[in-house]
């Protein structure tokens, strides 16, 4: 199993063009958080955090930026360059205490981003330090009437656990441990497949890059 990921900087150009880094979440994050939060509309934060609430408390950004990449795992997406909205996306899966081979996910991404792709890659990338981490499934907790992220995660293979309360769904999303993903071409698993590979080879050459480069200890 290899070792949690502290820092790497994986480049990916999304499907018109724009350029952005996925990368772990640091603790001097808060700001990117506090600012994404605020530039996504009513809508996109009561799907993603079930309510309307204006702003993230410090207790909050606390938690979402002080993560171990273990137990609580997260990485953001950011702009390729300086932008008012440097913070685009976020994923992460926390495992579940008592089923340490289950972990629940979530992804978020800016309203200004969505529809391009950077869903799908930040799930990607998810699901491949799921795999590592010796999580078999990922789950989803989504509101039952948000039918485009549902339909999507079914459309990857997500399976329905049912209702869970009156308003909300569980899908589970299954982790592939195959080294590489094969889809029907121009399927939706198809491009799933395609970031998942992508990533594959970003994250072992970062990983290749960080073991040969030279420690300097000090005399």
């Amino acid at each position: 199993m290899e070792p949690p990921i502290q820092s790497a900087f994986l480049p990916f150009q999304l499907a018109e063009g724009t350029g952005v880094i996925l990368r772990p979440v640091a603790s001097s994050d808060r700001e990117y958080f506090r600012m994404g939060f605020r530039s996504m509309s009513p809508e996109s934060r009561y799907r993603r955090f079930f309510s309307y609430s204006p702003g993230l408390s410090d207790a909050q950004l606390r938690y979402f930026t002080e993560v171990d990449q273990i137990n609580h795992v997260a990485w953001v997406a950011v702009a390729d360059r300086p932008t008012r909205a440097a913070g685009l996306g976020v994923a992460r899966f926390i495992r579940m205490p008592e089923q340490p081979d289950v972990a629940e996910f979530s992804v978020a991404v800016i309203d200004a981003m969505q529809r391009k792709g950077l869903g799908r890659a930040l799930l990607a990338m998810l699901h491949l330090l799921a795999a590592e981490g010796g999580v078999g499934i990922l789950r989803a907790i989504c509101l039952a009437d948000n039918q485009k992220v549902v339909s999507w995660l079914c459309r990857l293979g997500a399976e329905s656990r049912g209702y869970f309360g009156e308003e909300t769904i569980e899908l589970d999303l299954r982790v592939h441990k195959s080294a590489v993903v094969f889809a029907p071409s121009g399927s939706t698993a198809e491009r799933f497949a395609s970031a998942l590979n992508y990533f594959r080879r970003a994250l072992a050459g970062a990983r290749d890059t960080k073991r040969s480069t030279p420690t300097h200890e000090a005399t």
